[in-house]
């Protein structure tokens, strides 16, 4: 089953003020099903500076608990705010443009493989096999002009794993 993300309305629960003040856009999907092992919640959210990624730590009746488990810096120029209108999963163009972004990224030459990426404006996304693990891109008339991926640098534990 593909995991579907929907754009998060600001005045629906849970709150996300508190843990990433200043988001800008905010995209989750109530089903993510990680390499992991993680099953819930996941939401990624987007400021002028940085993609943030949370997930849920606690039961389904507490929507606000929630902990940070990647902060991924973005790059000088990497327009955010172009990530108005509608969420859609990204088409064959935009896909086979991000794969290819990708393996020119990957220095090791092992296989890349591409989670269904979700186009927002001109900002592309994808997570990974694991919640953390994420790349964003950004289109300019179907071409990537930019991207960035997250690694194990980003990563942020949550207190209850370690």
């Amino acid at each position: 089953m593909q995991t579907r993300f929907h754009r998060v309305n600001g005045f629906l629960v849970p709150k996300l003020d508190w843990l990433v003040p200043g988001w800008r856009h905010a995209f989750a999907t109530e089903h993510y099903r990680g390499g992991d092992g993680y099953r819930g919640p996941l939401y990624l959210l987007l400021t002028s500076h940085d993609a943030v990624v949370l997930v849920r730590n606690g039961p389904e009746d507490v929507p606000d608990a929630l902990d940070i488990v990647c902060r991924l810096p973005l790059p000088a120029g990497f327009a955010v705010e172009t990530a108005a209108g509608e969420l859609n999963p990204a088409g064959t163009a935009e896909q086979a443009e991000a794969l290819r972004t990708l393996a020119e990224q990957n220095p090791e030459g092992s296989p890349v493989t591409l989670a269904p990426v979700w186009l927002a404006g001109r900002i592309g996304f994808c997570i990974h096999d694991r919640g953390w693990l994420i790349s964003l891109f950004q289109f300019s008339e179907g071409r990537c002009v930019a991207s960035i991926s997250s690694t194990e640098a980003q990563r942020i534990i949550p207190l209850a794993e370690e």
